[in-house]
């Protein structure tokens, strides 16, 4: 069984803080679901109502023949008398009303057959132009004209666009329109070549070339020339190496042609059918292409656009990144003549020159008394895997809220990195500190995925420890090689819908067999990741009576969000983790490393929204001037910087002591510390993400595009205030802390 994040062979330990795999097909025009293929970009999922037919005795149409006609009597008509309802194939200049007095039917009555607002008919009447026809009631007064060609043509490349998307898994509809348009047009190149065969269909050509050029990036990885990523256990390549690739370096883009034009030659090609355009000094014809421009034709026929410079047109709408999908960069035809590209993509592992988008111990020109050459030596060796392998699984999985690539796991384990989460102990060999571990946990984060991050064995960061600490050491040999292997999977289960931070509530109970041999559990756990008396801790092994099913939550299903059940699980008594109702050991012996793990992740997201800030503000055009030239923005720049680096340092200084610490030393003077460090990293990401989104203004709410790593963040933040304790639940356990140590002398 496999739900979410939790598979057959995962084991929990019943004792997660608060912490789904949503399904659906599209709907296609006549509202019905279809799981195997996308809904096609020109009909959207809309559902405004139920439609049941109707004729028109029950509902007489408002407006009469001669109504029907502008400037004159309408020739009557006889009555026509179908068999059922009808086809109208929608021309580029239709209205709905048009349609509606054309044919002597009431607008209302095409609206609910056709699943349409009845806003269609008068305020946003560009609705109809999201289908390809319209259905007529049977009673309709003329038969609707065959359809024309070119709707004929736009259909087929819809039909074509979702078998492709189909067989490849491209989940961009971009790509997918993109490979197909540039497949006509290599049809309509190759007309009167032999080699093209007649009976090849159209996305047949597109599926072609799209590996091929998956194929060429793989030799391209063989030699050496950007990303290695890692082969499926069949021996393919794994579908993460290409499908949502944000940011392939140039070094492995198709060759661009090195032909130069200069501004007057690409001037010429203004208009419709022929249009070049420059962006970075790079010349791009998109004749093509443009039809299928997500934005409309119009906005490439702009004046300041075709045959010119349109650079800052498009970095104002566009991230950089698009330009390098092998698609798009099939369309750059040369360079301007004398004119050398000024934007660069980032490298793999290459460090940001962005101010204040790397800490300042990676930071040119600054020092740290806390960072020496072996951390250095980790995050280049680090970064450059993460932004090999990592990032492109977080976002496709991201996208469809599958779990973790196993063969990102498989890696993850290969290279040891699955052992490093759980900071310095026996576990591991060699000289191994926190400030290592916080690097792989900000390494990690800056993937920008929220549900995916959680998704990322998150449930064994926090679910392991106690099995480390407490398990005996035949339960240890059995269950934590597979673990760090990356072949079974483990979280902690203390959360119940009756009880989260008040761990007294817990309801789930476990009893002795007469024998004494076996814990007999019984109860339920919730919003558990990856997945009293006083109370005990046991390690519960995937079995009979275990059953996982997913939690909707604000973000990703790849997190992993589960609801667990327990119904009469037998497990042995040597799967008891500490002693029996003494459980709150095992826990607070763990909170204090869960809670610093949240704090370096929190540091390093706010840091990465700072990141993308700094470049919209940059490169957006308001008023004639950058948008960092409003003194307003400035003032929340300063802000974001401020919270960002005081969470830093903060969390520097609480590392180097857990250096000199063991744990009982942590638990006596960093437990308060670490609640007020945490309490302070989420309350502050909260307004980061506030005034991200008052930055970026309505991209930073739009799941697509320039803001789409603010969206999410905005959308996901307030998960971190709860995880691992609430804010106000943390900033009490401080103080409390605090009072404890309070001199009896001490007075004003």
């Amino acid at each position: 069984m496999k739900v979410g994040n939790v598979e057959a062979d995962d084991v929990f330990v019943v004792g997660d803080s608060d912490d789904e795999d949503e399904g659906g097909g599209q709907r296609s025009e006549a509202g019905q679901r279809h799981d195997a293929a996308p809904a096609s970009p020109l009909q959207p999922d809309i559902n405004y109502s139920t439609v049941e037919s109707r004729t028109g005795t029950d509902l007489p149409p408002p407006y009469s023949s001669r109504e029907a006609v502008s400037g004159g009597k309408e020739p009557e008509v006889p009555s026509i008398s179908h068999s059922g309802p009808l086809e109208y194939w929608i021309k580029p200049g239709d209205t709905l009303i048009g349609i509606a007095l054309k044919h002597g039917i009431d607008g209302r009555l095409l609206c609910k057959l056709n699943n349409l607002p009845p806003s269609t008919l008068s305020v946003t009447p560009h609705l109809l132009h999201t289908r390809t026809t319209l259905t007529f009631p049977p009673t309709s007064r003329r038969a609707p004209s065959p359809p024309p060609s070119n709707v004929q043509e736009r259909r087929e490349k819809e039909k074509a666009t979702r078998r492709f998307q189909s067989v490849t898994k491209e989940v961009d509809d971009t790509v997918a329109r993109t490979y197909v348009s540039l497949a006509e047009g290599e049809q309509d190149h190759n007309k009167e070549d032999t080699k093209v065969r007649p009976d090849s269909s159209l996305e047949g050509r597109a599926i072609d070339q799209y590996m091929d050029d998956e194929q060429w990036e793989v030799e391209q990885r063989r030699l050496g020339s950007g990303y290695n990523i890692r082969a499926s256990s069949t021996g393919s390549v794994s579908p993460v190496a290409f499908h949502l690739i944000l940011s392939l370096p140039p070094s492995i883009l198709p060759m661009a042609s090195t032909k130069t034009f200069t501004r007057e030659e690409v001037a010429k090609h203004n208009k419709q059918g022929d249009l070049w355009i420059v962006i970075d000094a790079k010349v791009y014809d998109i004749s093509k292409f443009s039809r299928h421009h997500p934005g409309g034709l119009s906005v490439l026929l702009d004046e300041e656009v075709a045959g010119k410079d349109a650079t800052q047109v498009f970095f104002s709408l566009h991230r950089q990144e698009v330009l390098q999908k092998p698609g798009y960069a099939k369309l750059q035809i040369g360079v301007l003549e004398g004119e050398k590209s000024i934007i660069k993509a980032p490298q793999p592992g290459s460090i940001s020159k962005i101010p204040y988008a790397e800490p300042t111990w990676l930071t040119p020109g600054f020092h740290s008394p806390y960072f020496k050459e072996s951390h250095k030596r980790l995050v280049t060796a680090l970064r450059k895997f993460v932004d090999e392998v990592v990032y492109p699984d977080g976002q496709a999985r991201e996208a469809d809220g599958k779990r973790v690539s196993q063969s990102v796991v498989d890696a993850l384990a290969e290279k040891n990195v699955l052992a490093m989460r759980l900071g310095p102990g026996k576990h591991l060999k060699g000289r191994y500190d926190y400030f290592h571990e916080m690097i792989i946990n900000q390494e990690l984060s800056r993937i920008g995925v929220r549900g995916y991050g959680d998704g990322l064995l998150s449930g064994m960061v926090i679910g392991l420890p106690p099995v480390l600490n407490f398990g005996s050491e035949e339960l240890k040999a059995r269950i934590v090689p597979d673990i760090f292997a990356g072949k079974k999977f483990i979280s902690l289960a203390i959360s119940e819908a009756f009880a989260g931070s008040d761990v007294s509530g817990i309801r789930t109970t476990a009893k002795l067999t007469e024998d004494g041999k076996h814990w007999i559990i019984n109860g339920t756990k919730k919003w558990i990741t990856n997945g009293h008396g006083g109370f005990t801790v046991i390690l519960v092994e995937r079995g009979e009576g275990v059953e996982t099913s997913p939690i909707k939550t604000s973000y990703s299903p790849a997190a992993g969000t589960a609801f667990v059940t327990f119904d009469n699980v037998k497990v042995p008594v040597g799967n008891t983790l500490g002693p029996v109702d003494g459980g709150l050991i095992v826990m607070l012996a763990n909170f204090n490393h869960e809670r610093w793990v949240m704090c370096c992740c929190s540091a390093r997201a706010q840091r990465l929204v700072v990141e993308e800030c700094l470049k919209w503000v940059n490169q957006r055009i308001v008023f004639g001037k950058p948008l960092v030239s409003q003194a307003v923005v400035r003032s929340k720049l300063a802000d974001m910087i401020s919270r960002v680096e005081s969470a830093q340092n903060w969390l520097e200084h609480i590392t180097y002591q857990m250096n000199h610490m063991n744990y009982k030393q942590q638990s006596a003077h960093l437990a308060g510390q670490i609640g007020f460090l945490k309490k302070y990293c989420t309350s502050t990401a909260q307004e980061t993400a506030r005034d991200a989104v008052q930055i970026f203004g309505g991209r930073g709410i739009t799941k697509t595009g320039m803001g789409r790593f603010i969206e999410h963040y905005h959308t996901t933040v307030t998960f971190d205030s709860l995880l691992g304790g609430a804010e106000d639940v943390l900033g009490d356990l401080g103080v409390r802390q605090a009072m404890r140590k309070m001199p009896k002398d001490a007075r004003l």
